[in-house]
């Protein structure tokens, strides 16, 4: 079938590699952990499991780590540290009061963009993570350069490209996701029309290698395995009385499986 045997299975296969998931998974905790570092900002009405004890806590350990690599001892720095620290508390403080309120909310909610983001032009979902939540913390890096120094400033501009790759890496992921669910649903659509060899404009690009050259024996077997057994019997009921014996279930084989 069409995308089975595609060189591409061998980036789907990749993926699939212990050492890669670990990869990918220190990728994305690094994007994390910087975006945490100005999240508290940025975001509004996280889910509890979002915003974590243990998400403060690496948050907390991420901005110490920081100021000490800057090397600042002023009281810019640790005004910024303690206003994360206090909207840590409040956020918090909102998941705790919705809680005991008996408001369902989803877990894993990252957070709510704040409200006048909406009503900037192309306000999309990935337009506001991807450009304009950045934009305001390329600003301000831009205003601590002016009142304070660049190295500051620098810190702030970092965060700022790494929500730019965090977005797009999301974005990714999410655009695989919503092929995959629309590659099942094209394939649901029109799996029997591409056993039967219909082009590949009236099957939206999907095709089962072969089928023109397939018997009819060939196309009950390949058809009892795309639909279920009732699926089948319900819509090719003269199809379904056909009986493979075991010569020609051996000579079919390879067109099956290839």
């Amino acid at each position: 079938m069409a995308g089975k045997d595609s060189i591409n299975a061998l980036n789907d296969a990749a993926f699939e590699v212990e050492q890669v998931k670990i990869i990918r998974f220190i990728i994305q905790f690094i994007l994390d952990l910087t975006f945490s570092l100005v999240m508290p900002f940025l975001r509004r009405n996280f889910g509890e499991r979002f915003f974590s004890l243990s998400m403060i806590l690496f948050m907390g350990a991420a901005v110490t780590a920081v100021t000490f690599w800057l090397g600042k001892n002023n009281s810019f720095v640790y005004g910024y540290m303690a206003a994360v620290a206090v909207l840590s508390l409040y956020h918090l403080l909102v998941i705790f009061l919705r809680n005991r309120k008996g408001v369902v909310w989803h877990s894993r909610h990252e957070g709510d963009f704040l409200p006048f983001l909406h009503y900037l032009p192309k306000a999309s979902y990935w337009m506001i993570e991807g450009f304009y939540e950045p934009l305001i913390i390329v600003i301000t890096g831009a205003v601590v350069s002016y009142y304070t120094d660049p190295a500051m400033a620098s810190f702030f501009w970092f965060i700022a490209a790494a929500m730019v790759l965090r977005s797009r890496y999301a974005y990714r992921l999410h655009k695989e996701k919503m092929l995959d669910e629309r590659d099942a649903q094209i394939e649901a659509e029109n799996k029997m029309q591409a056993l039967e060899g219909a082009a590949t404009k009236d099957t939206k690009g999907f095709v089962i290698k072969g089928a023109n050259s397939f018997t009819k024996e060939e196309k009950s077997l390949m058809g009892k395995k795309i639909l279920n057994k009732d699926q089948y019997e319900e819509l090719f009921p003269e199809a379904a009385e056909i009986k493979m014996s075991k010569d020609d279930m051996r000579g079919t084989a390879t067109a099956v499986t290839d």
